[in-house]
């Protein structure tokens, strides 16, 4: 669904605004100030497609305040479906006054139709509201909920899911997934099985109860002894009962004479009674008729003086009314008299801030011309400490020069010292080696066997064996530090050649340095001799490249507020004149405000006072139309009934019940009085007949009460015997028919028990079928979502759904935790920052329209509204969800909703709101 054109009549702060999307670019932004009426336009939207606006029942309220009540509201709605293009009309309907002065509401209707190619025109689709409702509902492929949950993005709902429990997950997924169906399964099957449960529980105990204390092969045995006792007394009992009932129809023949010869005495007696009444029932009945009569006429005497009253108090009503709106024109003609002095004091404001503006950029001038003065002698300050530490570097090269030269003229020394040492230690090794060689061979010398060097027969003085040293060892030590002399002398004469080579660049800084800072001459040629001075050399003359530049800088700002010094004599005035100016601008929309709001006040009250006096004038003229059609019934109900005139007939006025009592009363009399007429002609025994039946029925009462003594004793033995044989039949029964019920009960309910064990947790997961079926749906929208949470985030966190989570009696399997890539661990949702918790719900927001899109065939998600949610989000994270929105626009149409200035910069395309506190808002279009 994309929009092509929104017209709106009358609804909420808009009088009549067209908004046409072909002139927006496919993502937009609407502005305006709080309360403009931004969220209206996607509720209109909501409105015409589905007849109540996102978030409200009562369509009613969508209807402006600025309308009159007769004036009529809808919402026109063009937009594009799958290729073809659609239109819809929606009116909300008037308020009208009825007869009896409620006021009433008119039925809103509705107008749906495509647009035929070949034609090219509109064709409507017949039908009534409800039908054409569910032809849009079906074509989109949505409900209103899942509308206003998808297309217009709940912000919201996401953030409160992120950071919610299970369970609260679980209501929330409740409302964005179509999952009802499967949570009633689960909440009926543990319905049922609850129930189950408490009935097996209950059987169990019973039927434990009646097991206690009952043997019952006893009990059979006892059971079948008092069938046999039973059986006799019934038959003995037989006997005395036939004994009765002869005696029975003798009593009840000799009862009905006794009985008809005591009513002939009574009526007799009942006659005469009623007799001594007859006069007083006649005029009683002749009272309620004449009552009858006269009531029509009191009950329409009645209603003219109640109307008679109201009249009065209308009259009296609209006069007060008509005070009222008298006052209010003449305060309307004096808003109207001050409007060209309110318009002058526009104008003055708008020339105050005018005014005030440059004011303050002379303002912001000689503070950057101070700062930039400051810095230039902060510089200066800089370069001459810097010559000062250089002129002592300077001072210090000679010094190290010197203490070099000496460093390598100790070190020549000691190289020579070495070299000699090293020389001795190759003679001694020369000569150590003859004389062990000689002490060898004299070992081997024996008298009188000639010497094989000298030929001697004897041996007076053999050499001997010196002490053997590590010649080799201690040679290679003095050549070790022979050569870490050399390294030493050499490293030395490197340092003095390296500040040489420096020599020339330092001394042409320092010549600049003279000229910036006024430094004195430095005539002494230096030698240099450390790496750090030539650090020292280039931070100097980068200070002296920042100099030249402040300098400029400042040249620069002196030049600029000498410009608007011109302009304002008055420089030194700038903060008192700042001043002034801005407590007049503010005294002047002061009472602008003050103005505006009274004249508002003034015309509300004017139409609501004028709306009220129309209304009582139609109330006053159709209570004298009541009073004259009352009159002529009161006057033919006076002759219908035989009275000359009211008050004759308000002579017998008398309530229904009580009328209805008198008629009763007398009726009843009457009918009493002839039945007993006739009666006493039927009776054929006389009232002195009473005596003798009544001697004969006492000897029959008496035999009677004998035999009756009788029976009641045989009944007492039978009902004991019957009542021991049915508490043991009654006990044998009830355990068989309570075990054969706790059996059918189990077996009945094997499939209900198992279903809920599966459905509610007690499975192998240890999670809720309908948990599991929303953790599908969530783990799908999060796959999606991770790609977005991705990028939004720079790489660094992505959705992570907790699955074996255990414990506790909640939802389980619906958890989210955020994967860390910066810490290679796993964050809690709650410690993300407001920015971050904005770039996770919008990342679940936009993958759960793809995950309905790619689910439902039928639907194209071909726009996407958001209400906010980009306030509290710094700079990169508002271009990283432009990114993202950017890629979506190119298959839908994006529209947001945002007082950010940074969107409004990057978003060329917007719908503007402007409010006014005297009237409605106004809609324009932009495109930067």
């Amino acid at each position: 669904m994309k929009p092509v054109k929104l017209h709106l009549k009358n609804i909420g702060p808009f009088l009549d605004e067209t908004i046409d999307f072909t002139q927006l670019k496919n993502m937009f932004l609407i502005t305006g100030k709080t309360g403009s009426g931004k969220t209206t336009i996607f509720d209109a939207i909501t409105f015409a497609l589905y007849g109540s606006a996102s978030g409200r029942n009562d369509t009613f309220k969508l209807k402006s305040d600025y309308a009159a009540n007769e004036e009529e509201a809808f919402v026109d709605y063009e937009f594009i479906l799958n290729s073809c293009k659609y239109r819809v009309v929606r009116n909300i309907g008037v308020t009208y006054t009825g007869r009896d002065g409620t006021i009433k509401n008119k039925q809103n209707t509705m107008e749906f139709y495509a647009w035929d190619n070949s034609k090219q025109q509109y064709q409507m689709f017949p039908g009534k509201v409800a039908e054409l409702t569910a032809k849009v509902t079906e074509l989109i492929g949505l409900s209103k909920d899942e509308f206003t949950k998808i297309v217009v993005l709940p912000q919201g709902a996401f953030q409160s899911f992120l950071k919610s429990t299970s369970d609260k997950k679980s209501e929330t997924l409740k409302k964005l997934f179509p999952i009802e169906l499967y949570s009633e399964i689960c909440r009926k099957s543990w319905e049922m099985a609850k129930d189950v449960k408490q009935k097996i529980t209950i059987k169990e105990k019973l039927l434990e109860e009646a097991e206690n204390d009952f043997n019952v092969q006893e009990k059979q045995k006892e059971l079948s002894e008092l069938h046999k006792q039973s059986d006799n007394l019934k038959k003995e009992k037989n006997q005395i009962q036939e004994e009765l009932q002869k005696l029975a129809s003798q009593k009840e023949n000799i009862n009905q004479k006794i009985s008809l010869a005591q009513k002939a005495a009574r009526l007799v007696e009942l006659k005469k009674q009623l007799e001594s009444d007859l006069e007083e029932h006649k005029l009683i009945k002749e009272k309620a008729e004449n009552a009858e009569r006269a009531m029509e006429v009191i009950l329409y005497s009645d209603s003219l003086v109640e109307l008679s009253k109201k009249q009065a108090e209308t009259e009296k009503l609209l006069e007060s009314k008509n005070k009222i709106k008298n006052q209010l024109e003449k305060e309307s003609k004096e808003i109207e008299l001050k409007s060209q002095e309110i318009e002058q004091i526009r104008q003055n404001i708008e020339i105050q801030k005018e005014k005030k503006s440059k004011v303050d950029f002379a303002q912001t001038l000689l503070t950057k011309k101070k700062t930039d003065e400051q810095n230039l002698e902060n510089s200066k300050i800089q370069l001459i400490k810097n010559a000062t530490v250089l002129d002592s570097l300077f001072t210090k090269s000679l010094d190290i020069v010197e203490n070099n030269g000496a460093i390598i003229e100790t070190l020549s020394q000691q190289k020579n010292e070495w070299e000699n040492q090293l020389e001795n230690l190759e003679h001694q090794k020369e000569l150590n080696l003859i004389t062990n060689t000689a002490a060898t061979l004299s070992a081997t010398l024996k008298n009188n066997e000639p010497c094989p060097v000298c030929g001697s027969l004897t041996h007076p003085q053999k050499a001997k064996y010196e002490e053997k040293k590590n010649f080799e060892q201690l040679i290679k030590e003095i050549q070790i530090k022979i050569e870490q002399t050399e390294k030493n002398i050499d490293r030395a004469v490197k340092e003095i050649q390296n500040i040489k080579d420096t020599n020339k660049n330092a001394e042409e800084i320092l010549t600049k340095a003279r000229n910036f800072a006024d430094k004195k001459s430095f005539n002494q040629q230096i030698e240099f001799s450390t790496g750090i001075y030539t650090q020292k050399i280039m931070d100097f003359s980068a200070l002296i490249s920042d100099f030249s530049n402040k300098q400029k800088i400042a040249e620069d700002s002196r030049e600029s507020y000498s410009k608007i010094a011109e302009e304002f004599e008055f420089t030194e005035n700038l903060l008192e004149l700042n001043k002034q100016l801005e407590d007049s601008i503010n005294n002047d929309s002061k009472l602008l405000l003050e103005f505006d709001l009274k004249s508002k006040e003034i015309y509300q009250n004017l139409t609501k006072v004028s709306v009220e006096v129309e209304e009582n004038k139609k109330s006053l003229a159709l209570i004298k139309e009541d009073i004259f059609t009352l009159e002529q019934k009161i006057k033919e109900s006076l002759l219908q009934n035989n009275f000359k005139n009211s008050e004759e007939a308000q002579q017998y006025k008398m309530e229904r019940s009580q009328i209805e009592f008198y008629k009763q009363k007398a009726q009843k009399f009457f009918t009493s009085y002839d039945q007993v007429k006739v009666q006493i002609q039927t009776i054929e025994i006389s009232p002195e007949d009473l005596e003798k039946h009544t001697a004969e029925l006492n000897i029959i009462l008496e035999k009677e009460k004998q035999t009756e003594n009788k029976l009641k004793q045989l009944d007492l033995e039978i009902a004991e015997s019957s009542g021991k044989m049915e508490v043991i039949y009654f006990k044998l029964q009830n355990i068989l028919k309570q075990k054969n019920e706790l059996q059918e009960l189990q077996d009945n309910n094997q499939d209900v028990l198992r279903l809920d064990m599966d459905l509610n947790g007690s499975n192998s997961k240890k999670i809720t079928f309908d948990s599991w079926l929303m953790g599908t749906f969530l783990d799908e929208v999060i796959e999606k979502a991770n790609i977005r949470f991705k990028h939004i985030s720079g790489k660094r966190y992505q959705f992570v759904l907790v699955t074996d989570k255990e414990g506790g009696r909640g939802k389980k399997g619906l958890d989210l935790e955020i994967m860390d890539t910066w810490t290679g661990k796993k964050r809690q949702t709650e410690s993300l920052s407001g920015g971050e918790t904005f770039e996770a719900s919008i990342s679940l927001a936009l993958a759960l329209t793809d995950v309905v899109q790619e689910k439902s065939g039928g639907v194209r998600l071909d726009s996407l509204f958001i209400d906010e949610g980009f306030g509290t989000l710094d700079s990169e994270v508002i271009y990283k969800a432009i990114n993202i929105l950017d890629q979506i626009r190119e298959e839908r149409t994006v529209g947001i909703i945002s007082h950010v200035e940074l969107l409004e910069k990057e978003i060329k395309s917007h719908i503007n709101v402007t409010s006014s506190l005297q009237g409605p808002s106004k809609i324009t279009i932009e495109n930067l």
